[in-house]
């Protein structure tokens, strides 16, 4: 058995595609306030806004100029206050007035996706509301020992052991969860929190349980080295949420990966590979000759030509546009000479297949 390496095309890829930090965890991101007051974030129609936990209002309410912001195509149907709440506003919470109009949508929280009816209320202190019935529907409860909200389906991951990452490299962590909220565990989305010193992109997990133990690569993309000192440290947390979009733990893999059957060296591929190597003058004749004919057995692991970038199917980039529109862009000027050079480049990726035409 090959000890674990990081795959560093596929780590990387998937660095640099994951959401910016929050982006993932936003369903669970809260915040506590001087004055005791937990805020956490909900996204309605791909904005996201500050919700007031508050237990003790029977219903959830939204501002009015919020309600306006998601509504600017003007598609959303309002709904009567129910009966039952209309005379429940005498000293609404965050102002006086009453509601004008109620809103039945799609709520994303917690990792989950709930419809609920919201009142449009002109006078709020906030942006939202979050009353008992959207803490029942979405499971969120307050731990005044810890001081924080729990959300199901979420763990905390501690790093389990000492390890030193140096500036700008990557380590695997040995790490435990802890599970946050009486849940179920199943498949689960783990990476860093906005704290950490270390980057952990999202990663899929299957089948987490809690106390269970296990290895997550983990960027320093600090400037300094990042010791965890064997203390339970939290870098990172889980969540269900976009369990189906993460990047599976084995992606990160190459050393337990099964290696392609060895094949002969093409002719044009030996020429290629022989006017590239540099081998030290130190090297004897006989070590020479050994480490060319090393590199033409596992030729497989090196490009044929500068173009030669290697394909994965471990991994799968997803670019999210903000529509399918074409977009269409002028060249800017350039000289004659610089001209030739960039059609001469165009080509040669057209050739290589890096690129086509729209």
């Amino acid at each position: 058995m090959n000890p674990l390496r990081l795959d560093r095309g596929a780590a990387l890829a998937a660095l640099r595609s994951a959401a910016p930090p929050g982006q993932w965890a936003v369903d669970t991101s809260w915040r506590r306030t001087s004055g005791g007051r937990y805020f956490l974030q909900v996204k309605i129609r791909g904005t996201i806004v500050e919700a007031l936990y508050d237990p003790g209002s029977e219903v959830t309410l939204i501002h009015q100029d919020i309600f306006n912001l998601i509504n600017q195509d003007g598609n959303l149907n309002t709904v009567p206050i129910p009966c039952r709440l209309e005379g429940a506003f005498n000293g609404a919470p965050g102002g006086p007035g009453v509601p004008s109009q109620g809103i039945r949508m799609d709520l994303c929280a917690g990792g989950r996706q709930r419809s609920l009816l919201m009142l449009v209320h002109p006078h709020l202190c906030c942006d939202m509301i979050a009353g008992t019935d959207f803490i029942d529907q979405f499971g969120i409860s307050l731990n005044a020992k810890k001081q924080r909200l729990e959300f199901p389906g979420t763990a905390e991951v501690f790093a389990a052991s000492s390890a030193s990452v140096a500036p700008m490299t990557v380590q695997w962590i040995t790490c435990s969860i802890s599970r946050m909220a009486p849940t179920a565990y199943g498949d689960m989305v783990i990476e860093s929190t906005p704290e950490s010193l270390l980057t952990i992109p999202p990663i899929l997990v299957r089948d987490v349980k809690d106390g269970m133990t296990l290895r997550l690569p983990a960027w320093n993309l600090q400037v300094s080295t990042v010791e965890t000192k064997g203390q339970p440290s939290l870098i990172a947390k889980g969540t269900e949420a976009q369990a189906g979009k993460a990047v599976p733990i084995r992606s990160f893999l190459q050393g337990e990966l099964e290696m392609p059957s060895l094949t002969p060296c093409p002719k044009d591929k030996e020429t290629y590979l022989l006017k590239h190597l540099r081998v030290g003058d130190a090297a004897t004749p006989k070590d020479r000759e050994a480490l060319i004919q090393l590199c033409l057995t596992y030729h497989q692991a090196f490009g044929s030509h500068p173009y030669d970038l290697g394909t994965t199917d471990s991994y799968v980039h997803d670019i999210q546009l903000k529509d399918q529109e074409p977009v269409f862009v002028k060249q800017f000027r350039i000289s004659e000479a610089n001209q030739r050079v960039v059609l001469e480049n165009i080509q040669e990726k057209l050739e290589r297949g890096i690129i086509e035409h729209s």
